[in-house]
């Protein structure tokens, strides 16, 4: 962690139970705007630091936000403020990154000696905690796509259903188009382009909804907000799709109809 001012607390100061402090950027710029904060003292469950250093900024990763941390003597912590000489949590980097998955067998193998043989600890290594992320991201994204799907199902089932009624109250219109020369493939084309026209209306309306839903999200979890253009291209795409597809039976429908039988409609 790379200081922007100040100093880190050392050694001395976790044996002595220091009540010292490092602020991430956020922090020192919140409790102390516009001021030096290195010598400021801070209060955590009534017990005052004093502030011996402050973060460089390091922004946020997997929703952990390094520049809203306050960081202090471990020693210090489990002396004064928990009462509790426990180690819930240690956090071990290498120097090499290629070498920290061949390091969990040995950091097990040691808890294990000190734990008298006792598993009550558990040792990630980064890649697995990535390869879980990526596990749940996989689900979820197989969960939205079937979501996804039964939509377009019902989406297209209501296209088509609303098609099939129109192709009905226009009997005599269809009717008349045919009897003064219109081709089976001219209804055709004229149903089917209304067809993916209400389809990319509906696709519009939800790309519009989604966008305002994506940017609320965003602001409520603080997270950077894009648009990729494949998200506006292939919801566009689909659309078109499934109004072509779906509009398919009721155009081929009104296409097929006879003339004479279609003018006798009332």
């Amino acid at each position: 962690m790379e200081l922007e001012k100040g100093k880190f607390f050392t050694s001395s100061d976790t044996a002595r139970w220091l009540k010292v402090a490092v602020l991430g950027s956020n922090v020192a710029g919140e409790l102390f705007p516009g001021q030096e904060a290195i010598g400021k003292k801070i209060n955590i469950n009534s017990h005052y630091f004093t502030v011996c250093g402050v973060l460089s900024p390091k922004g946020e990763m997997f929703h952990y936000d390094f520049d809203q941390q306050v960081y202090i003597p471990d020693s210090t912590a489990y002396k004064r403020l928990t009462g509790s000489e426990r180690v819930r949590t240690i956090i071990i980097q290498t120097a090499d990154a290629e070498k920290a998955k061949s390091l969990v067998p040995l950091i097990e193998k040691g808890l294990l000696q000190r734990h008298q043989g006792v598993e009550d600890f558990r040792v990630r290594s980064q890649e697995e905690m990535l390869e879980t992320m990526n596990q749940v991201s996989r689900t979820f994204t197989i969960l939205l796509a079937a979501i996804a799907g039964i939509s377009l199902l019902v989406g297209g089932i209501g296209i088509m259903n609303i098609m099939l009624v129109s192709v009905t109250e226009r009997y005599r219109e269809i009717g008349i188009r045919k009897a003064v020369g219109a081709r089976k493939k001219d209804i055709l084309a004229q149903f089917l382009v209304e067809s993916v026209v209400l389809s990319l209306v509906g696709g519009f309306c939800g790309i519009i909804f989604g966008i305002l839903i994506a940017k609320i999200i965003s602001i409520l979890g603080k997270w950077v907000f894009t648009i990729p253009i494949s998200a506006v291209i292939l919801p566009f795409l689909f659309s078109s799709i499934i109004g072509l597809f779906f509009g398919l039976y009721p155009a081929q429908k009104a296409s097929s109809l006879d003339p004479v039988e279609a003018l006798r409609y009332q």
